[in-house]
This record gives structure tokens, C-alpha cells and sequence, in this order.
């Protein structure tokens, strides 16, 4: 831990959380986390209602449920996330954060009474980045959300750093 106050810090960034930047990341870590799951069942639920449909020339009570689940479980998969955004965002507290870069991790404080936490870059989980955000996942559930406008210093540098460091779990998603 000593080694990272001695080396100079690359970037600073600070970040004042809203509900606005809550709801990015969670509308993101819905569709990225979710979106391989959900074509595979779709696949699975077409194949098996067209195997239904076209083993028989009439509609069977087996049709129908699956007609009625298919139905459902869009309505689960594109609605819940909503949901869940709109009722989780309103006990959704203002945070601090405060993040510092260096050639081979990121401290982070995400309180000004706490200290600082490090994470090395082989720690991380993947890094994306959007067109006015990054996330930086440290496991599959948890994530930092650095706002682009936050950052200061050049933001070509800090995602040179990530891409370097973290090579094929950084991904561009724009």
C-alpha cells in the first residue's frame, strides 16, 4: 500500500453521485449483465414454441401456455428493470466519491470518513465504457460510475490507462 503515495497520481476524479447517475448505472448493469441470458432463453423459448406449433396443425393447451409464457416473460424481462430502478432510485442517497489513478490501480473513497480502497487493475472484474460514462465493475454486482465530466486531465490518457492495463476486459460501447 505504501508504494502507491509514493508513485504520482495520474488523474483525480470526483464525483458527487445523483439519483440521475444511480439510474445510468443501473439502466447500464441491466443491459449489459443481462443481455446474454436473455437471448439464449429467447432462443430456447422460439424454439420450443415453433416445435409445438408446427408439430401439430391445431392450437393444443400446450400452444397456449406456451403462447402465455412467452408473453410474460417479455414482460419481465423489459419491465421489471424499470421497476426496480424507479423504487431502488428513490431511497437513493446524494454520495461523494473520490477516486485517484495511478499506473497500476485506483484508490477509491466513496465517503469523506472512510479511507481510501485500493484495486489493483487485475482486480477488476471489466471496464466500459459509454459515450459520457465509465464503469468500472469490480466484481459482477458491484461497480464504480466515473462520470466523463468528472474527470480532469485528459480522458484519451484515462482510457489509455484502462485499455493498457486491463486489455481485454475493457470494452468501448459506442
Amino acid at each position: 500500500m505504501r508504494e502507491i503515495y509514493e508513485e504520482k497520481e495520474l488523474f483525480s476524479v470526483k464525483v458527487k453521485y445523483t439519483k440521475e447517475e444511480y439510474l445510468y448505472l443501473k439502466k447500464f448493469h441491466t443491459y449489459v449483465m443481462c443481455r446474454y441470458y436473455h437471448i439464449a432463453i429467447y432462443a430456447l423459448l422460439f424454439f420450443i414454441f415453433s416445435v409445438l406449433i408446427y408439430s401439430s396443425s391445431k392450437i393444443t393447451l400446450k400452444s397456449v401456455l406456451c403462447i402465455i409464457f412467452f408473453v410474460v416473460y417479455t414482460a419481465f424481462v423489459y419491465l421489471l428493470p424499470y421497476v426496480h430502478n424507479s423504487l431502488k432510485s428513490k431511497n437513493m442517497k446524494k454520495i461523494n466519491a473520490e477516486f485517484k489513478v495511478y499506473n497500476y490501480g485506483i484508490l477509491s473513497r466513496v465517503s469523506e470518513n472512510t479511507g481510501y480502497y485500493k484495486v489493483a487493475y487485475s482486480s477488476f472484474y471489466a471496464a466500459y465504457e459509454t459515450a459520457s460514462h465509465f464503469y468500472l465493475y469490480i466484481n459482477k454486482q458491484n461497480a464504480y460510475i466515473i462520470p466523463k465530466k468528472c474527470i480532469t486531465g485528459n480522458i484519451s490518457n484515462f482510457r489509455n490507462i484502462l485499455r493498457m492495463n486491463l486489455k481485454k476486459k475493457y470494452y468501448r460501447m459506442y
